[in-house]
Parts: C-alpha cells; sequence; structure tokens
C-alpha cells in the first residue's frame, strides 16, 4: 500500500511539472507571434508603391496649384476683368492686322474677322484695352507652339468672360497660325483671352479656334519657341519669359 503511494506521489508530481513546462513554453512563444511580421508578397509591394507614389504626385499638384492661386490676385491680373463678353464692335467685312509688339521683336498677325467674328472681335476688344500689355509668352514648346495672353502668367488666368465660336471646317495648326487656347474640358471653339502661335505644323484635334496667321516677325516666334526652359513638368516654362509689351490693331 505504502509502495502504491509513492507511485500516485511520483505520478502527480511528473504531471504537474509537465503543465509548468507547458505554461512557461505558451506564455513564451505568444508574444512572438504577435510581433512576428508577415513577408509582404511581390505583388502586394508593387500595389503598394504605387499608391504611394499616386498619393505623392497628388500631393505634389495639389502644392503646385495652392501656390499659383496665391498669384491670381486683382494685383497680378492688372484688375483687367469683366462681366461679360464684349458686344460685336468690328466690321466683318474688313481686315484687321495686331501687331505684337514684343521684347524680342514685332510679330504681325492678320485676322481673320470674315470666319471668326466673336473669337477676332473678343481678341481685339482686348487688345485694345490694353488687357495684353505687360503679358508674356508663359508657355513655350519647340517645335510646337507659343502661348501667351494671360494676365497671371500661371496658365490659369483670363478675362472673366469666355466665348464659344465653331472652328471653321478649315481649321489646321501649321506654322504661323494663331489660336486661343482652352481646357480640355471646354467645348470645342471656347476662348478667353489665352492665345498661341504655331512655332511648327501640328497634329492637333479642330478644338482650337484658329483665328489668325503671322504674316510678318516668324523669326521672332522662333525665338521665343528656342528658348530655354526650366527643367520639369512638360519643360515649357521659359528661363526668362518674353514679355509683350503692347498691341496695335489696324482696321485696313
Amino acid at each position: 500500500m505504502k509502495k502504491r503511494k509513492q507511485q500516485l506521489a511520483i505520478s502527480f508530481l511528473l504531471l504537474g511539472s509537465a503543465m509548468l513546462l507547458l505554461a512557461g513554453c505558451s506564455w513564451e512563444n505568444e508574444p512572438v507571434a504577435k510581433t512576428k511580421k508577415q513577408e509582404e508578397l511581390p505583388l502586394d509591394k508593387l500595389k503598394r508603391e504605387e499608391t504611394d507614389r499616386q498619393l505623392a504626385q497628388e500631393a505634389k499638384q495639389k502644392e503646385q496649384e495652392k501656390e499659383a492661386a496665391k498669384k491670381v490676385t486683382p494685383e497680378t491680373m492688372n484688375a483687367k476683368q469683366y462681366s461679360s463678353a464684349p458686344a460685336m464692335s468690328i466690321d466683318a467685312a474688313k481686315k484687321y492686322v495686331a501687331t505684337l509688339h514684343t521684347e524680342k521683336g514685332d510679330i504681325e498677325i492678320e485676322l481673320d474677322s470674315k470666319e471668326m467674328p466673336q473669337t477676332v472681335n473678343s481678341f481685339i476688344f482686348l487688345a485694345r484695352d490694353h488687357f495684353y500689355d505687360g503679358t508674356i509668352f508663359h508657355r513655350t514648346m519647340e517645335g510646337f507652339m507659343i502661348q501667351g495672353g494671360d494676365p497671371t502668367g500661371t496658365g490659369m488666368g483670363g478675362p472673366g468672360y469666355k466665348v464659344t465660336e465653331n472652328p471653321k471646317p478649315s481649321t489646321n495648326y501649321k506654322r504661323g497660325v494663331v489660336a486661343m487656347a482652352k481646357t480640355l474640358q471646354e467645348a470645342a471653339g471656347t476662348s478667353g483671352s489665352q492665345f498661341f502661335i504655331m512655332h511648327a505644323d501640328y497634329a492637333l484635334s479642330a478644338d482650337y479656334a484658329t483665328f489668325g496667321q503671322v504674316t510678318k516677325g516668324l523669326e521672332v516666334v522662333d525665338a521665343i519657341a528656342t528658348a530655354p526652359t526650366q527643367p520639369g513638368g512638360e519643360g515649357s516654362k521659359p528661363v526668362t519669359p518674353v514679355k509683350i509689351t503692347s498691341v496695335d490693331i489696324v482696321e485696313q
């Protein structure tokens, strides 16, 4: 009987030791399981990196828009804003020539008042009201075009109104053609004050209202288009923007 009790005691002792050992293993391994980092699958890593890039790009774009918006003030816009498009004041049967006096020389443009009377009327109105005086060619791309007419110099400005005139059937964008700029979201033929002059023939969709042709001063267009631009983006921001000092309009 005594031997039987000893065997039972030993059994209980061994069982208790085993339970303590198992409990100890559990306490030791549990934190490791919680802190162990799971390996990232290659596809998941690529998706995460792409998301990070997109977020960084969006943040940068918002910051740029914020900085540009700060520049759009009544002072930087020469206080030239209008509540509506001008009334028709030109004679579509007559010929009009605009001369842009720039820091690089003069650019003479024959305006197409017959086929694009509303667009030409708006341009002449702004020119005669000295809206373009002191503005710059803020976007220049060699082999494509030079763009100006924005009083803020940021590409975001305008006169406060829009004119829409269907582009003519013969619309093309060959060297020396002058057209009005618009955003991609705006309807075809929409214009404000910004315009561009083609530096070379280019295959654009016929959405931009062409309203003139350079007859003299293409060498000035060349000088502006080929001047150095700042790195980054589309590479179209001039290092030293060329200014339009004034615009003369002659009715013939």
